[in-house]
């Protein structure tokens, strides 16, 4: 946050016996924790406490927002991917949206399966994309891919027999034709 300090003024309403409630902002990259310092729970508004005669001072901490990494399947940061940072929910202080998109990742590079995921991914294989539903707002979340293994060349070598007969089925020459044939193969 650029200053690190909000504040906003309690103030006594009519005969009420309490201060009135005070908002607690979205703060882009951010997250308000559940609490407040003294305990109150924090939602999109802290509650007034009980009128005292003397001042009162709360405050609401924020916590900087993790995001999505996606990773080889070691756990590497993928090559000129940079981390997408998760999105604020815009009505929730204390929370990040669901189903965020993760950042795209370069040809050469495909997908993992659910079961080589962590909870909270929902892997797409025809977008080569996942959805992330971030379990920690403050924790990152690996999105995990695996390289894609070029095919292999290699040359193979074969023969073939040209056997020519007369028209009684003779057998009149041989002729032997050596080849080299390029083969294709993934490991």
């Amino acid at each position: 946050m650029p200053d690190g300090e909000y504040t906003t003024k309690w103030q006594l309403v009519g005969n009420d016996d309490r201060y009135n409630n005070f908002n607690v902002p979205v703060e882009i990259g951010y997250v308000a924790e559940k609490t407040t310092k003294d305990g109150a729970p924090v939602t999109n508004i802290v509650p007034g406490q009980i009128k005292v005669q003397r001042n009162l001072e709360d405050t609401v901490i924020y916590d900087k927002l993790a995001g999505i990494i996606p990773v080889d399947p070691e756990g590497t940061p993928i090559p000129g991917v940079p981390k997408t940072p998760y999105k604020n929910d815009p009505d929730n202080q204390t929370k990040v949206e669901l189903n965020q998109d993760s950042p795209q990742v370069p040809t050469g590079w495909t997908i993992e399966p659910k079961d080589k995921q962590p909870e909270g991914v929902t892997p797409d294989p025809e977008t080569n994309t996942v959805k992330v539903t971030p379990q920690n707002s403050t924790e990152p979340t690996k999105t995990v891919y695996k390289k894609n293994t070029p095919p292999i060349e290699s040359e193979v070598k074969t023969s073939q027999t040209v056997n020519f007969v007369d028209e009684e089925g003779k057998k009149a020459r041989s002729f032997n034709h050596q080849m080299y044939k390029t083969a294709l193969s993934s490991i």
